[in-house]
């Protein structure tokens, strides 16, 4: 499948799962920007996993988002400057080349940008 496709239709499964109004694009991260957390992004890992057949062994959870019972408080406590952002960014762009990849693997935690691996 090609690269635009997936992003497309990536993009597509977040704007269901997301209250966010602002724009998905690649550089969109899934916590900070969409604030997708809990259920919802595990039911979109889900999916992901059903159309593609990728896996996700490795993946910590907890290591990109906040568990849901602590997140809203967590975003808030955020905005007003109480607490530092201790999530790496996990964007949409990272989990295109996961897709495409076929498995799971680290984003370059310098950018929050897609690996080039």
């Amino acid at each position: 499948m090609e690269i635009d496709v997936i992003e497309k239709e990536l993009i597509g499964l977040v704007r269901k799962r997301t209250t966010s109004r602002h724009p998905i694009t690649l550089q969109s991260a899934f916590y900070q920007d969409l604030f997708l957390v809990g259920d919802d992004l595990y039911e979109l890992i889900v999916e992901i996993v059903k159309r593609h057949g990728t896996s996700f062994e490795g993946f910590c959870f907890d290591s990109y988002v906040p568990n849901e019972a602590t997140a809203l408080w967590y975003w808030c406590a955020l905005r007003l400057g109480f607490c530092r952002n201790r999530f790496p960014p996990l964007t949409i762009g990272h989990m295109t080349a996961v897709i495409e990849r076929g498995k799971w693997f680290e984003p370059d935690t310098l950018n929050g940008r897609r690996s080039s691996n």
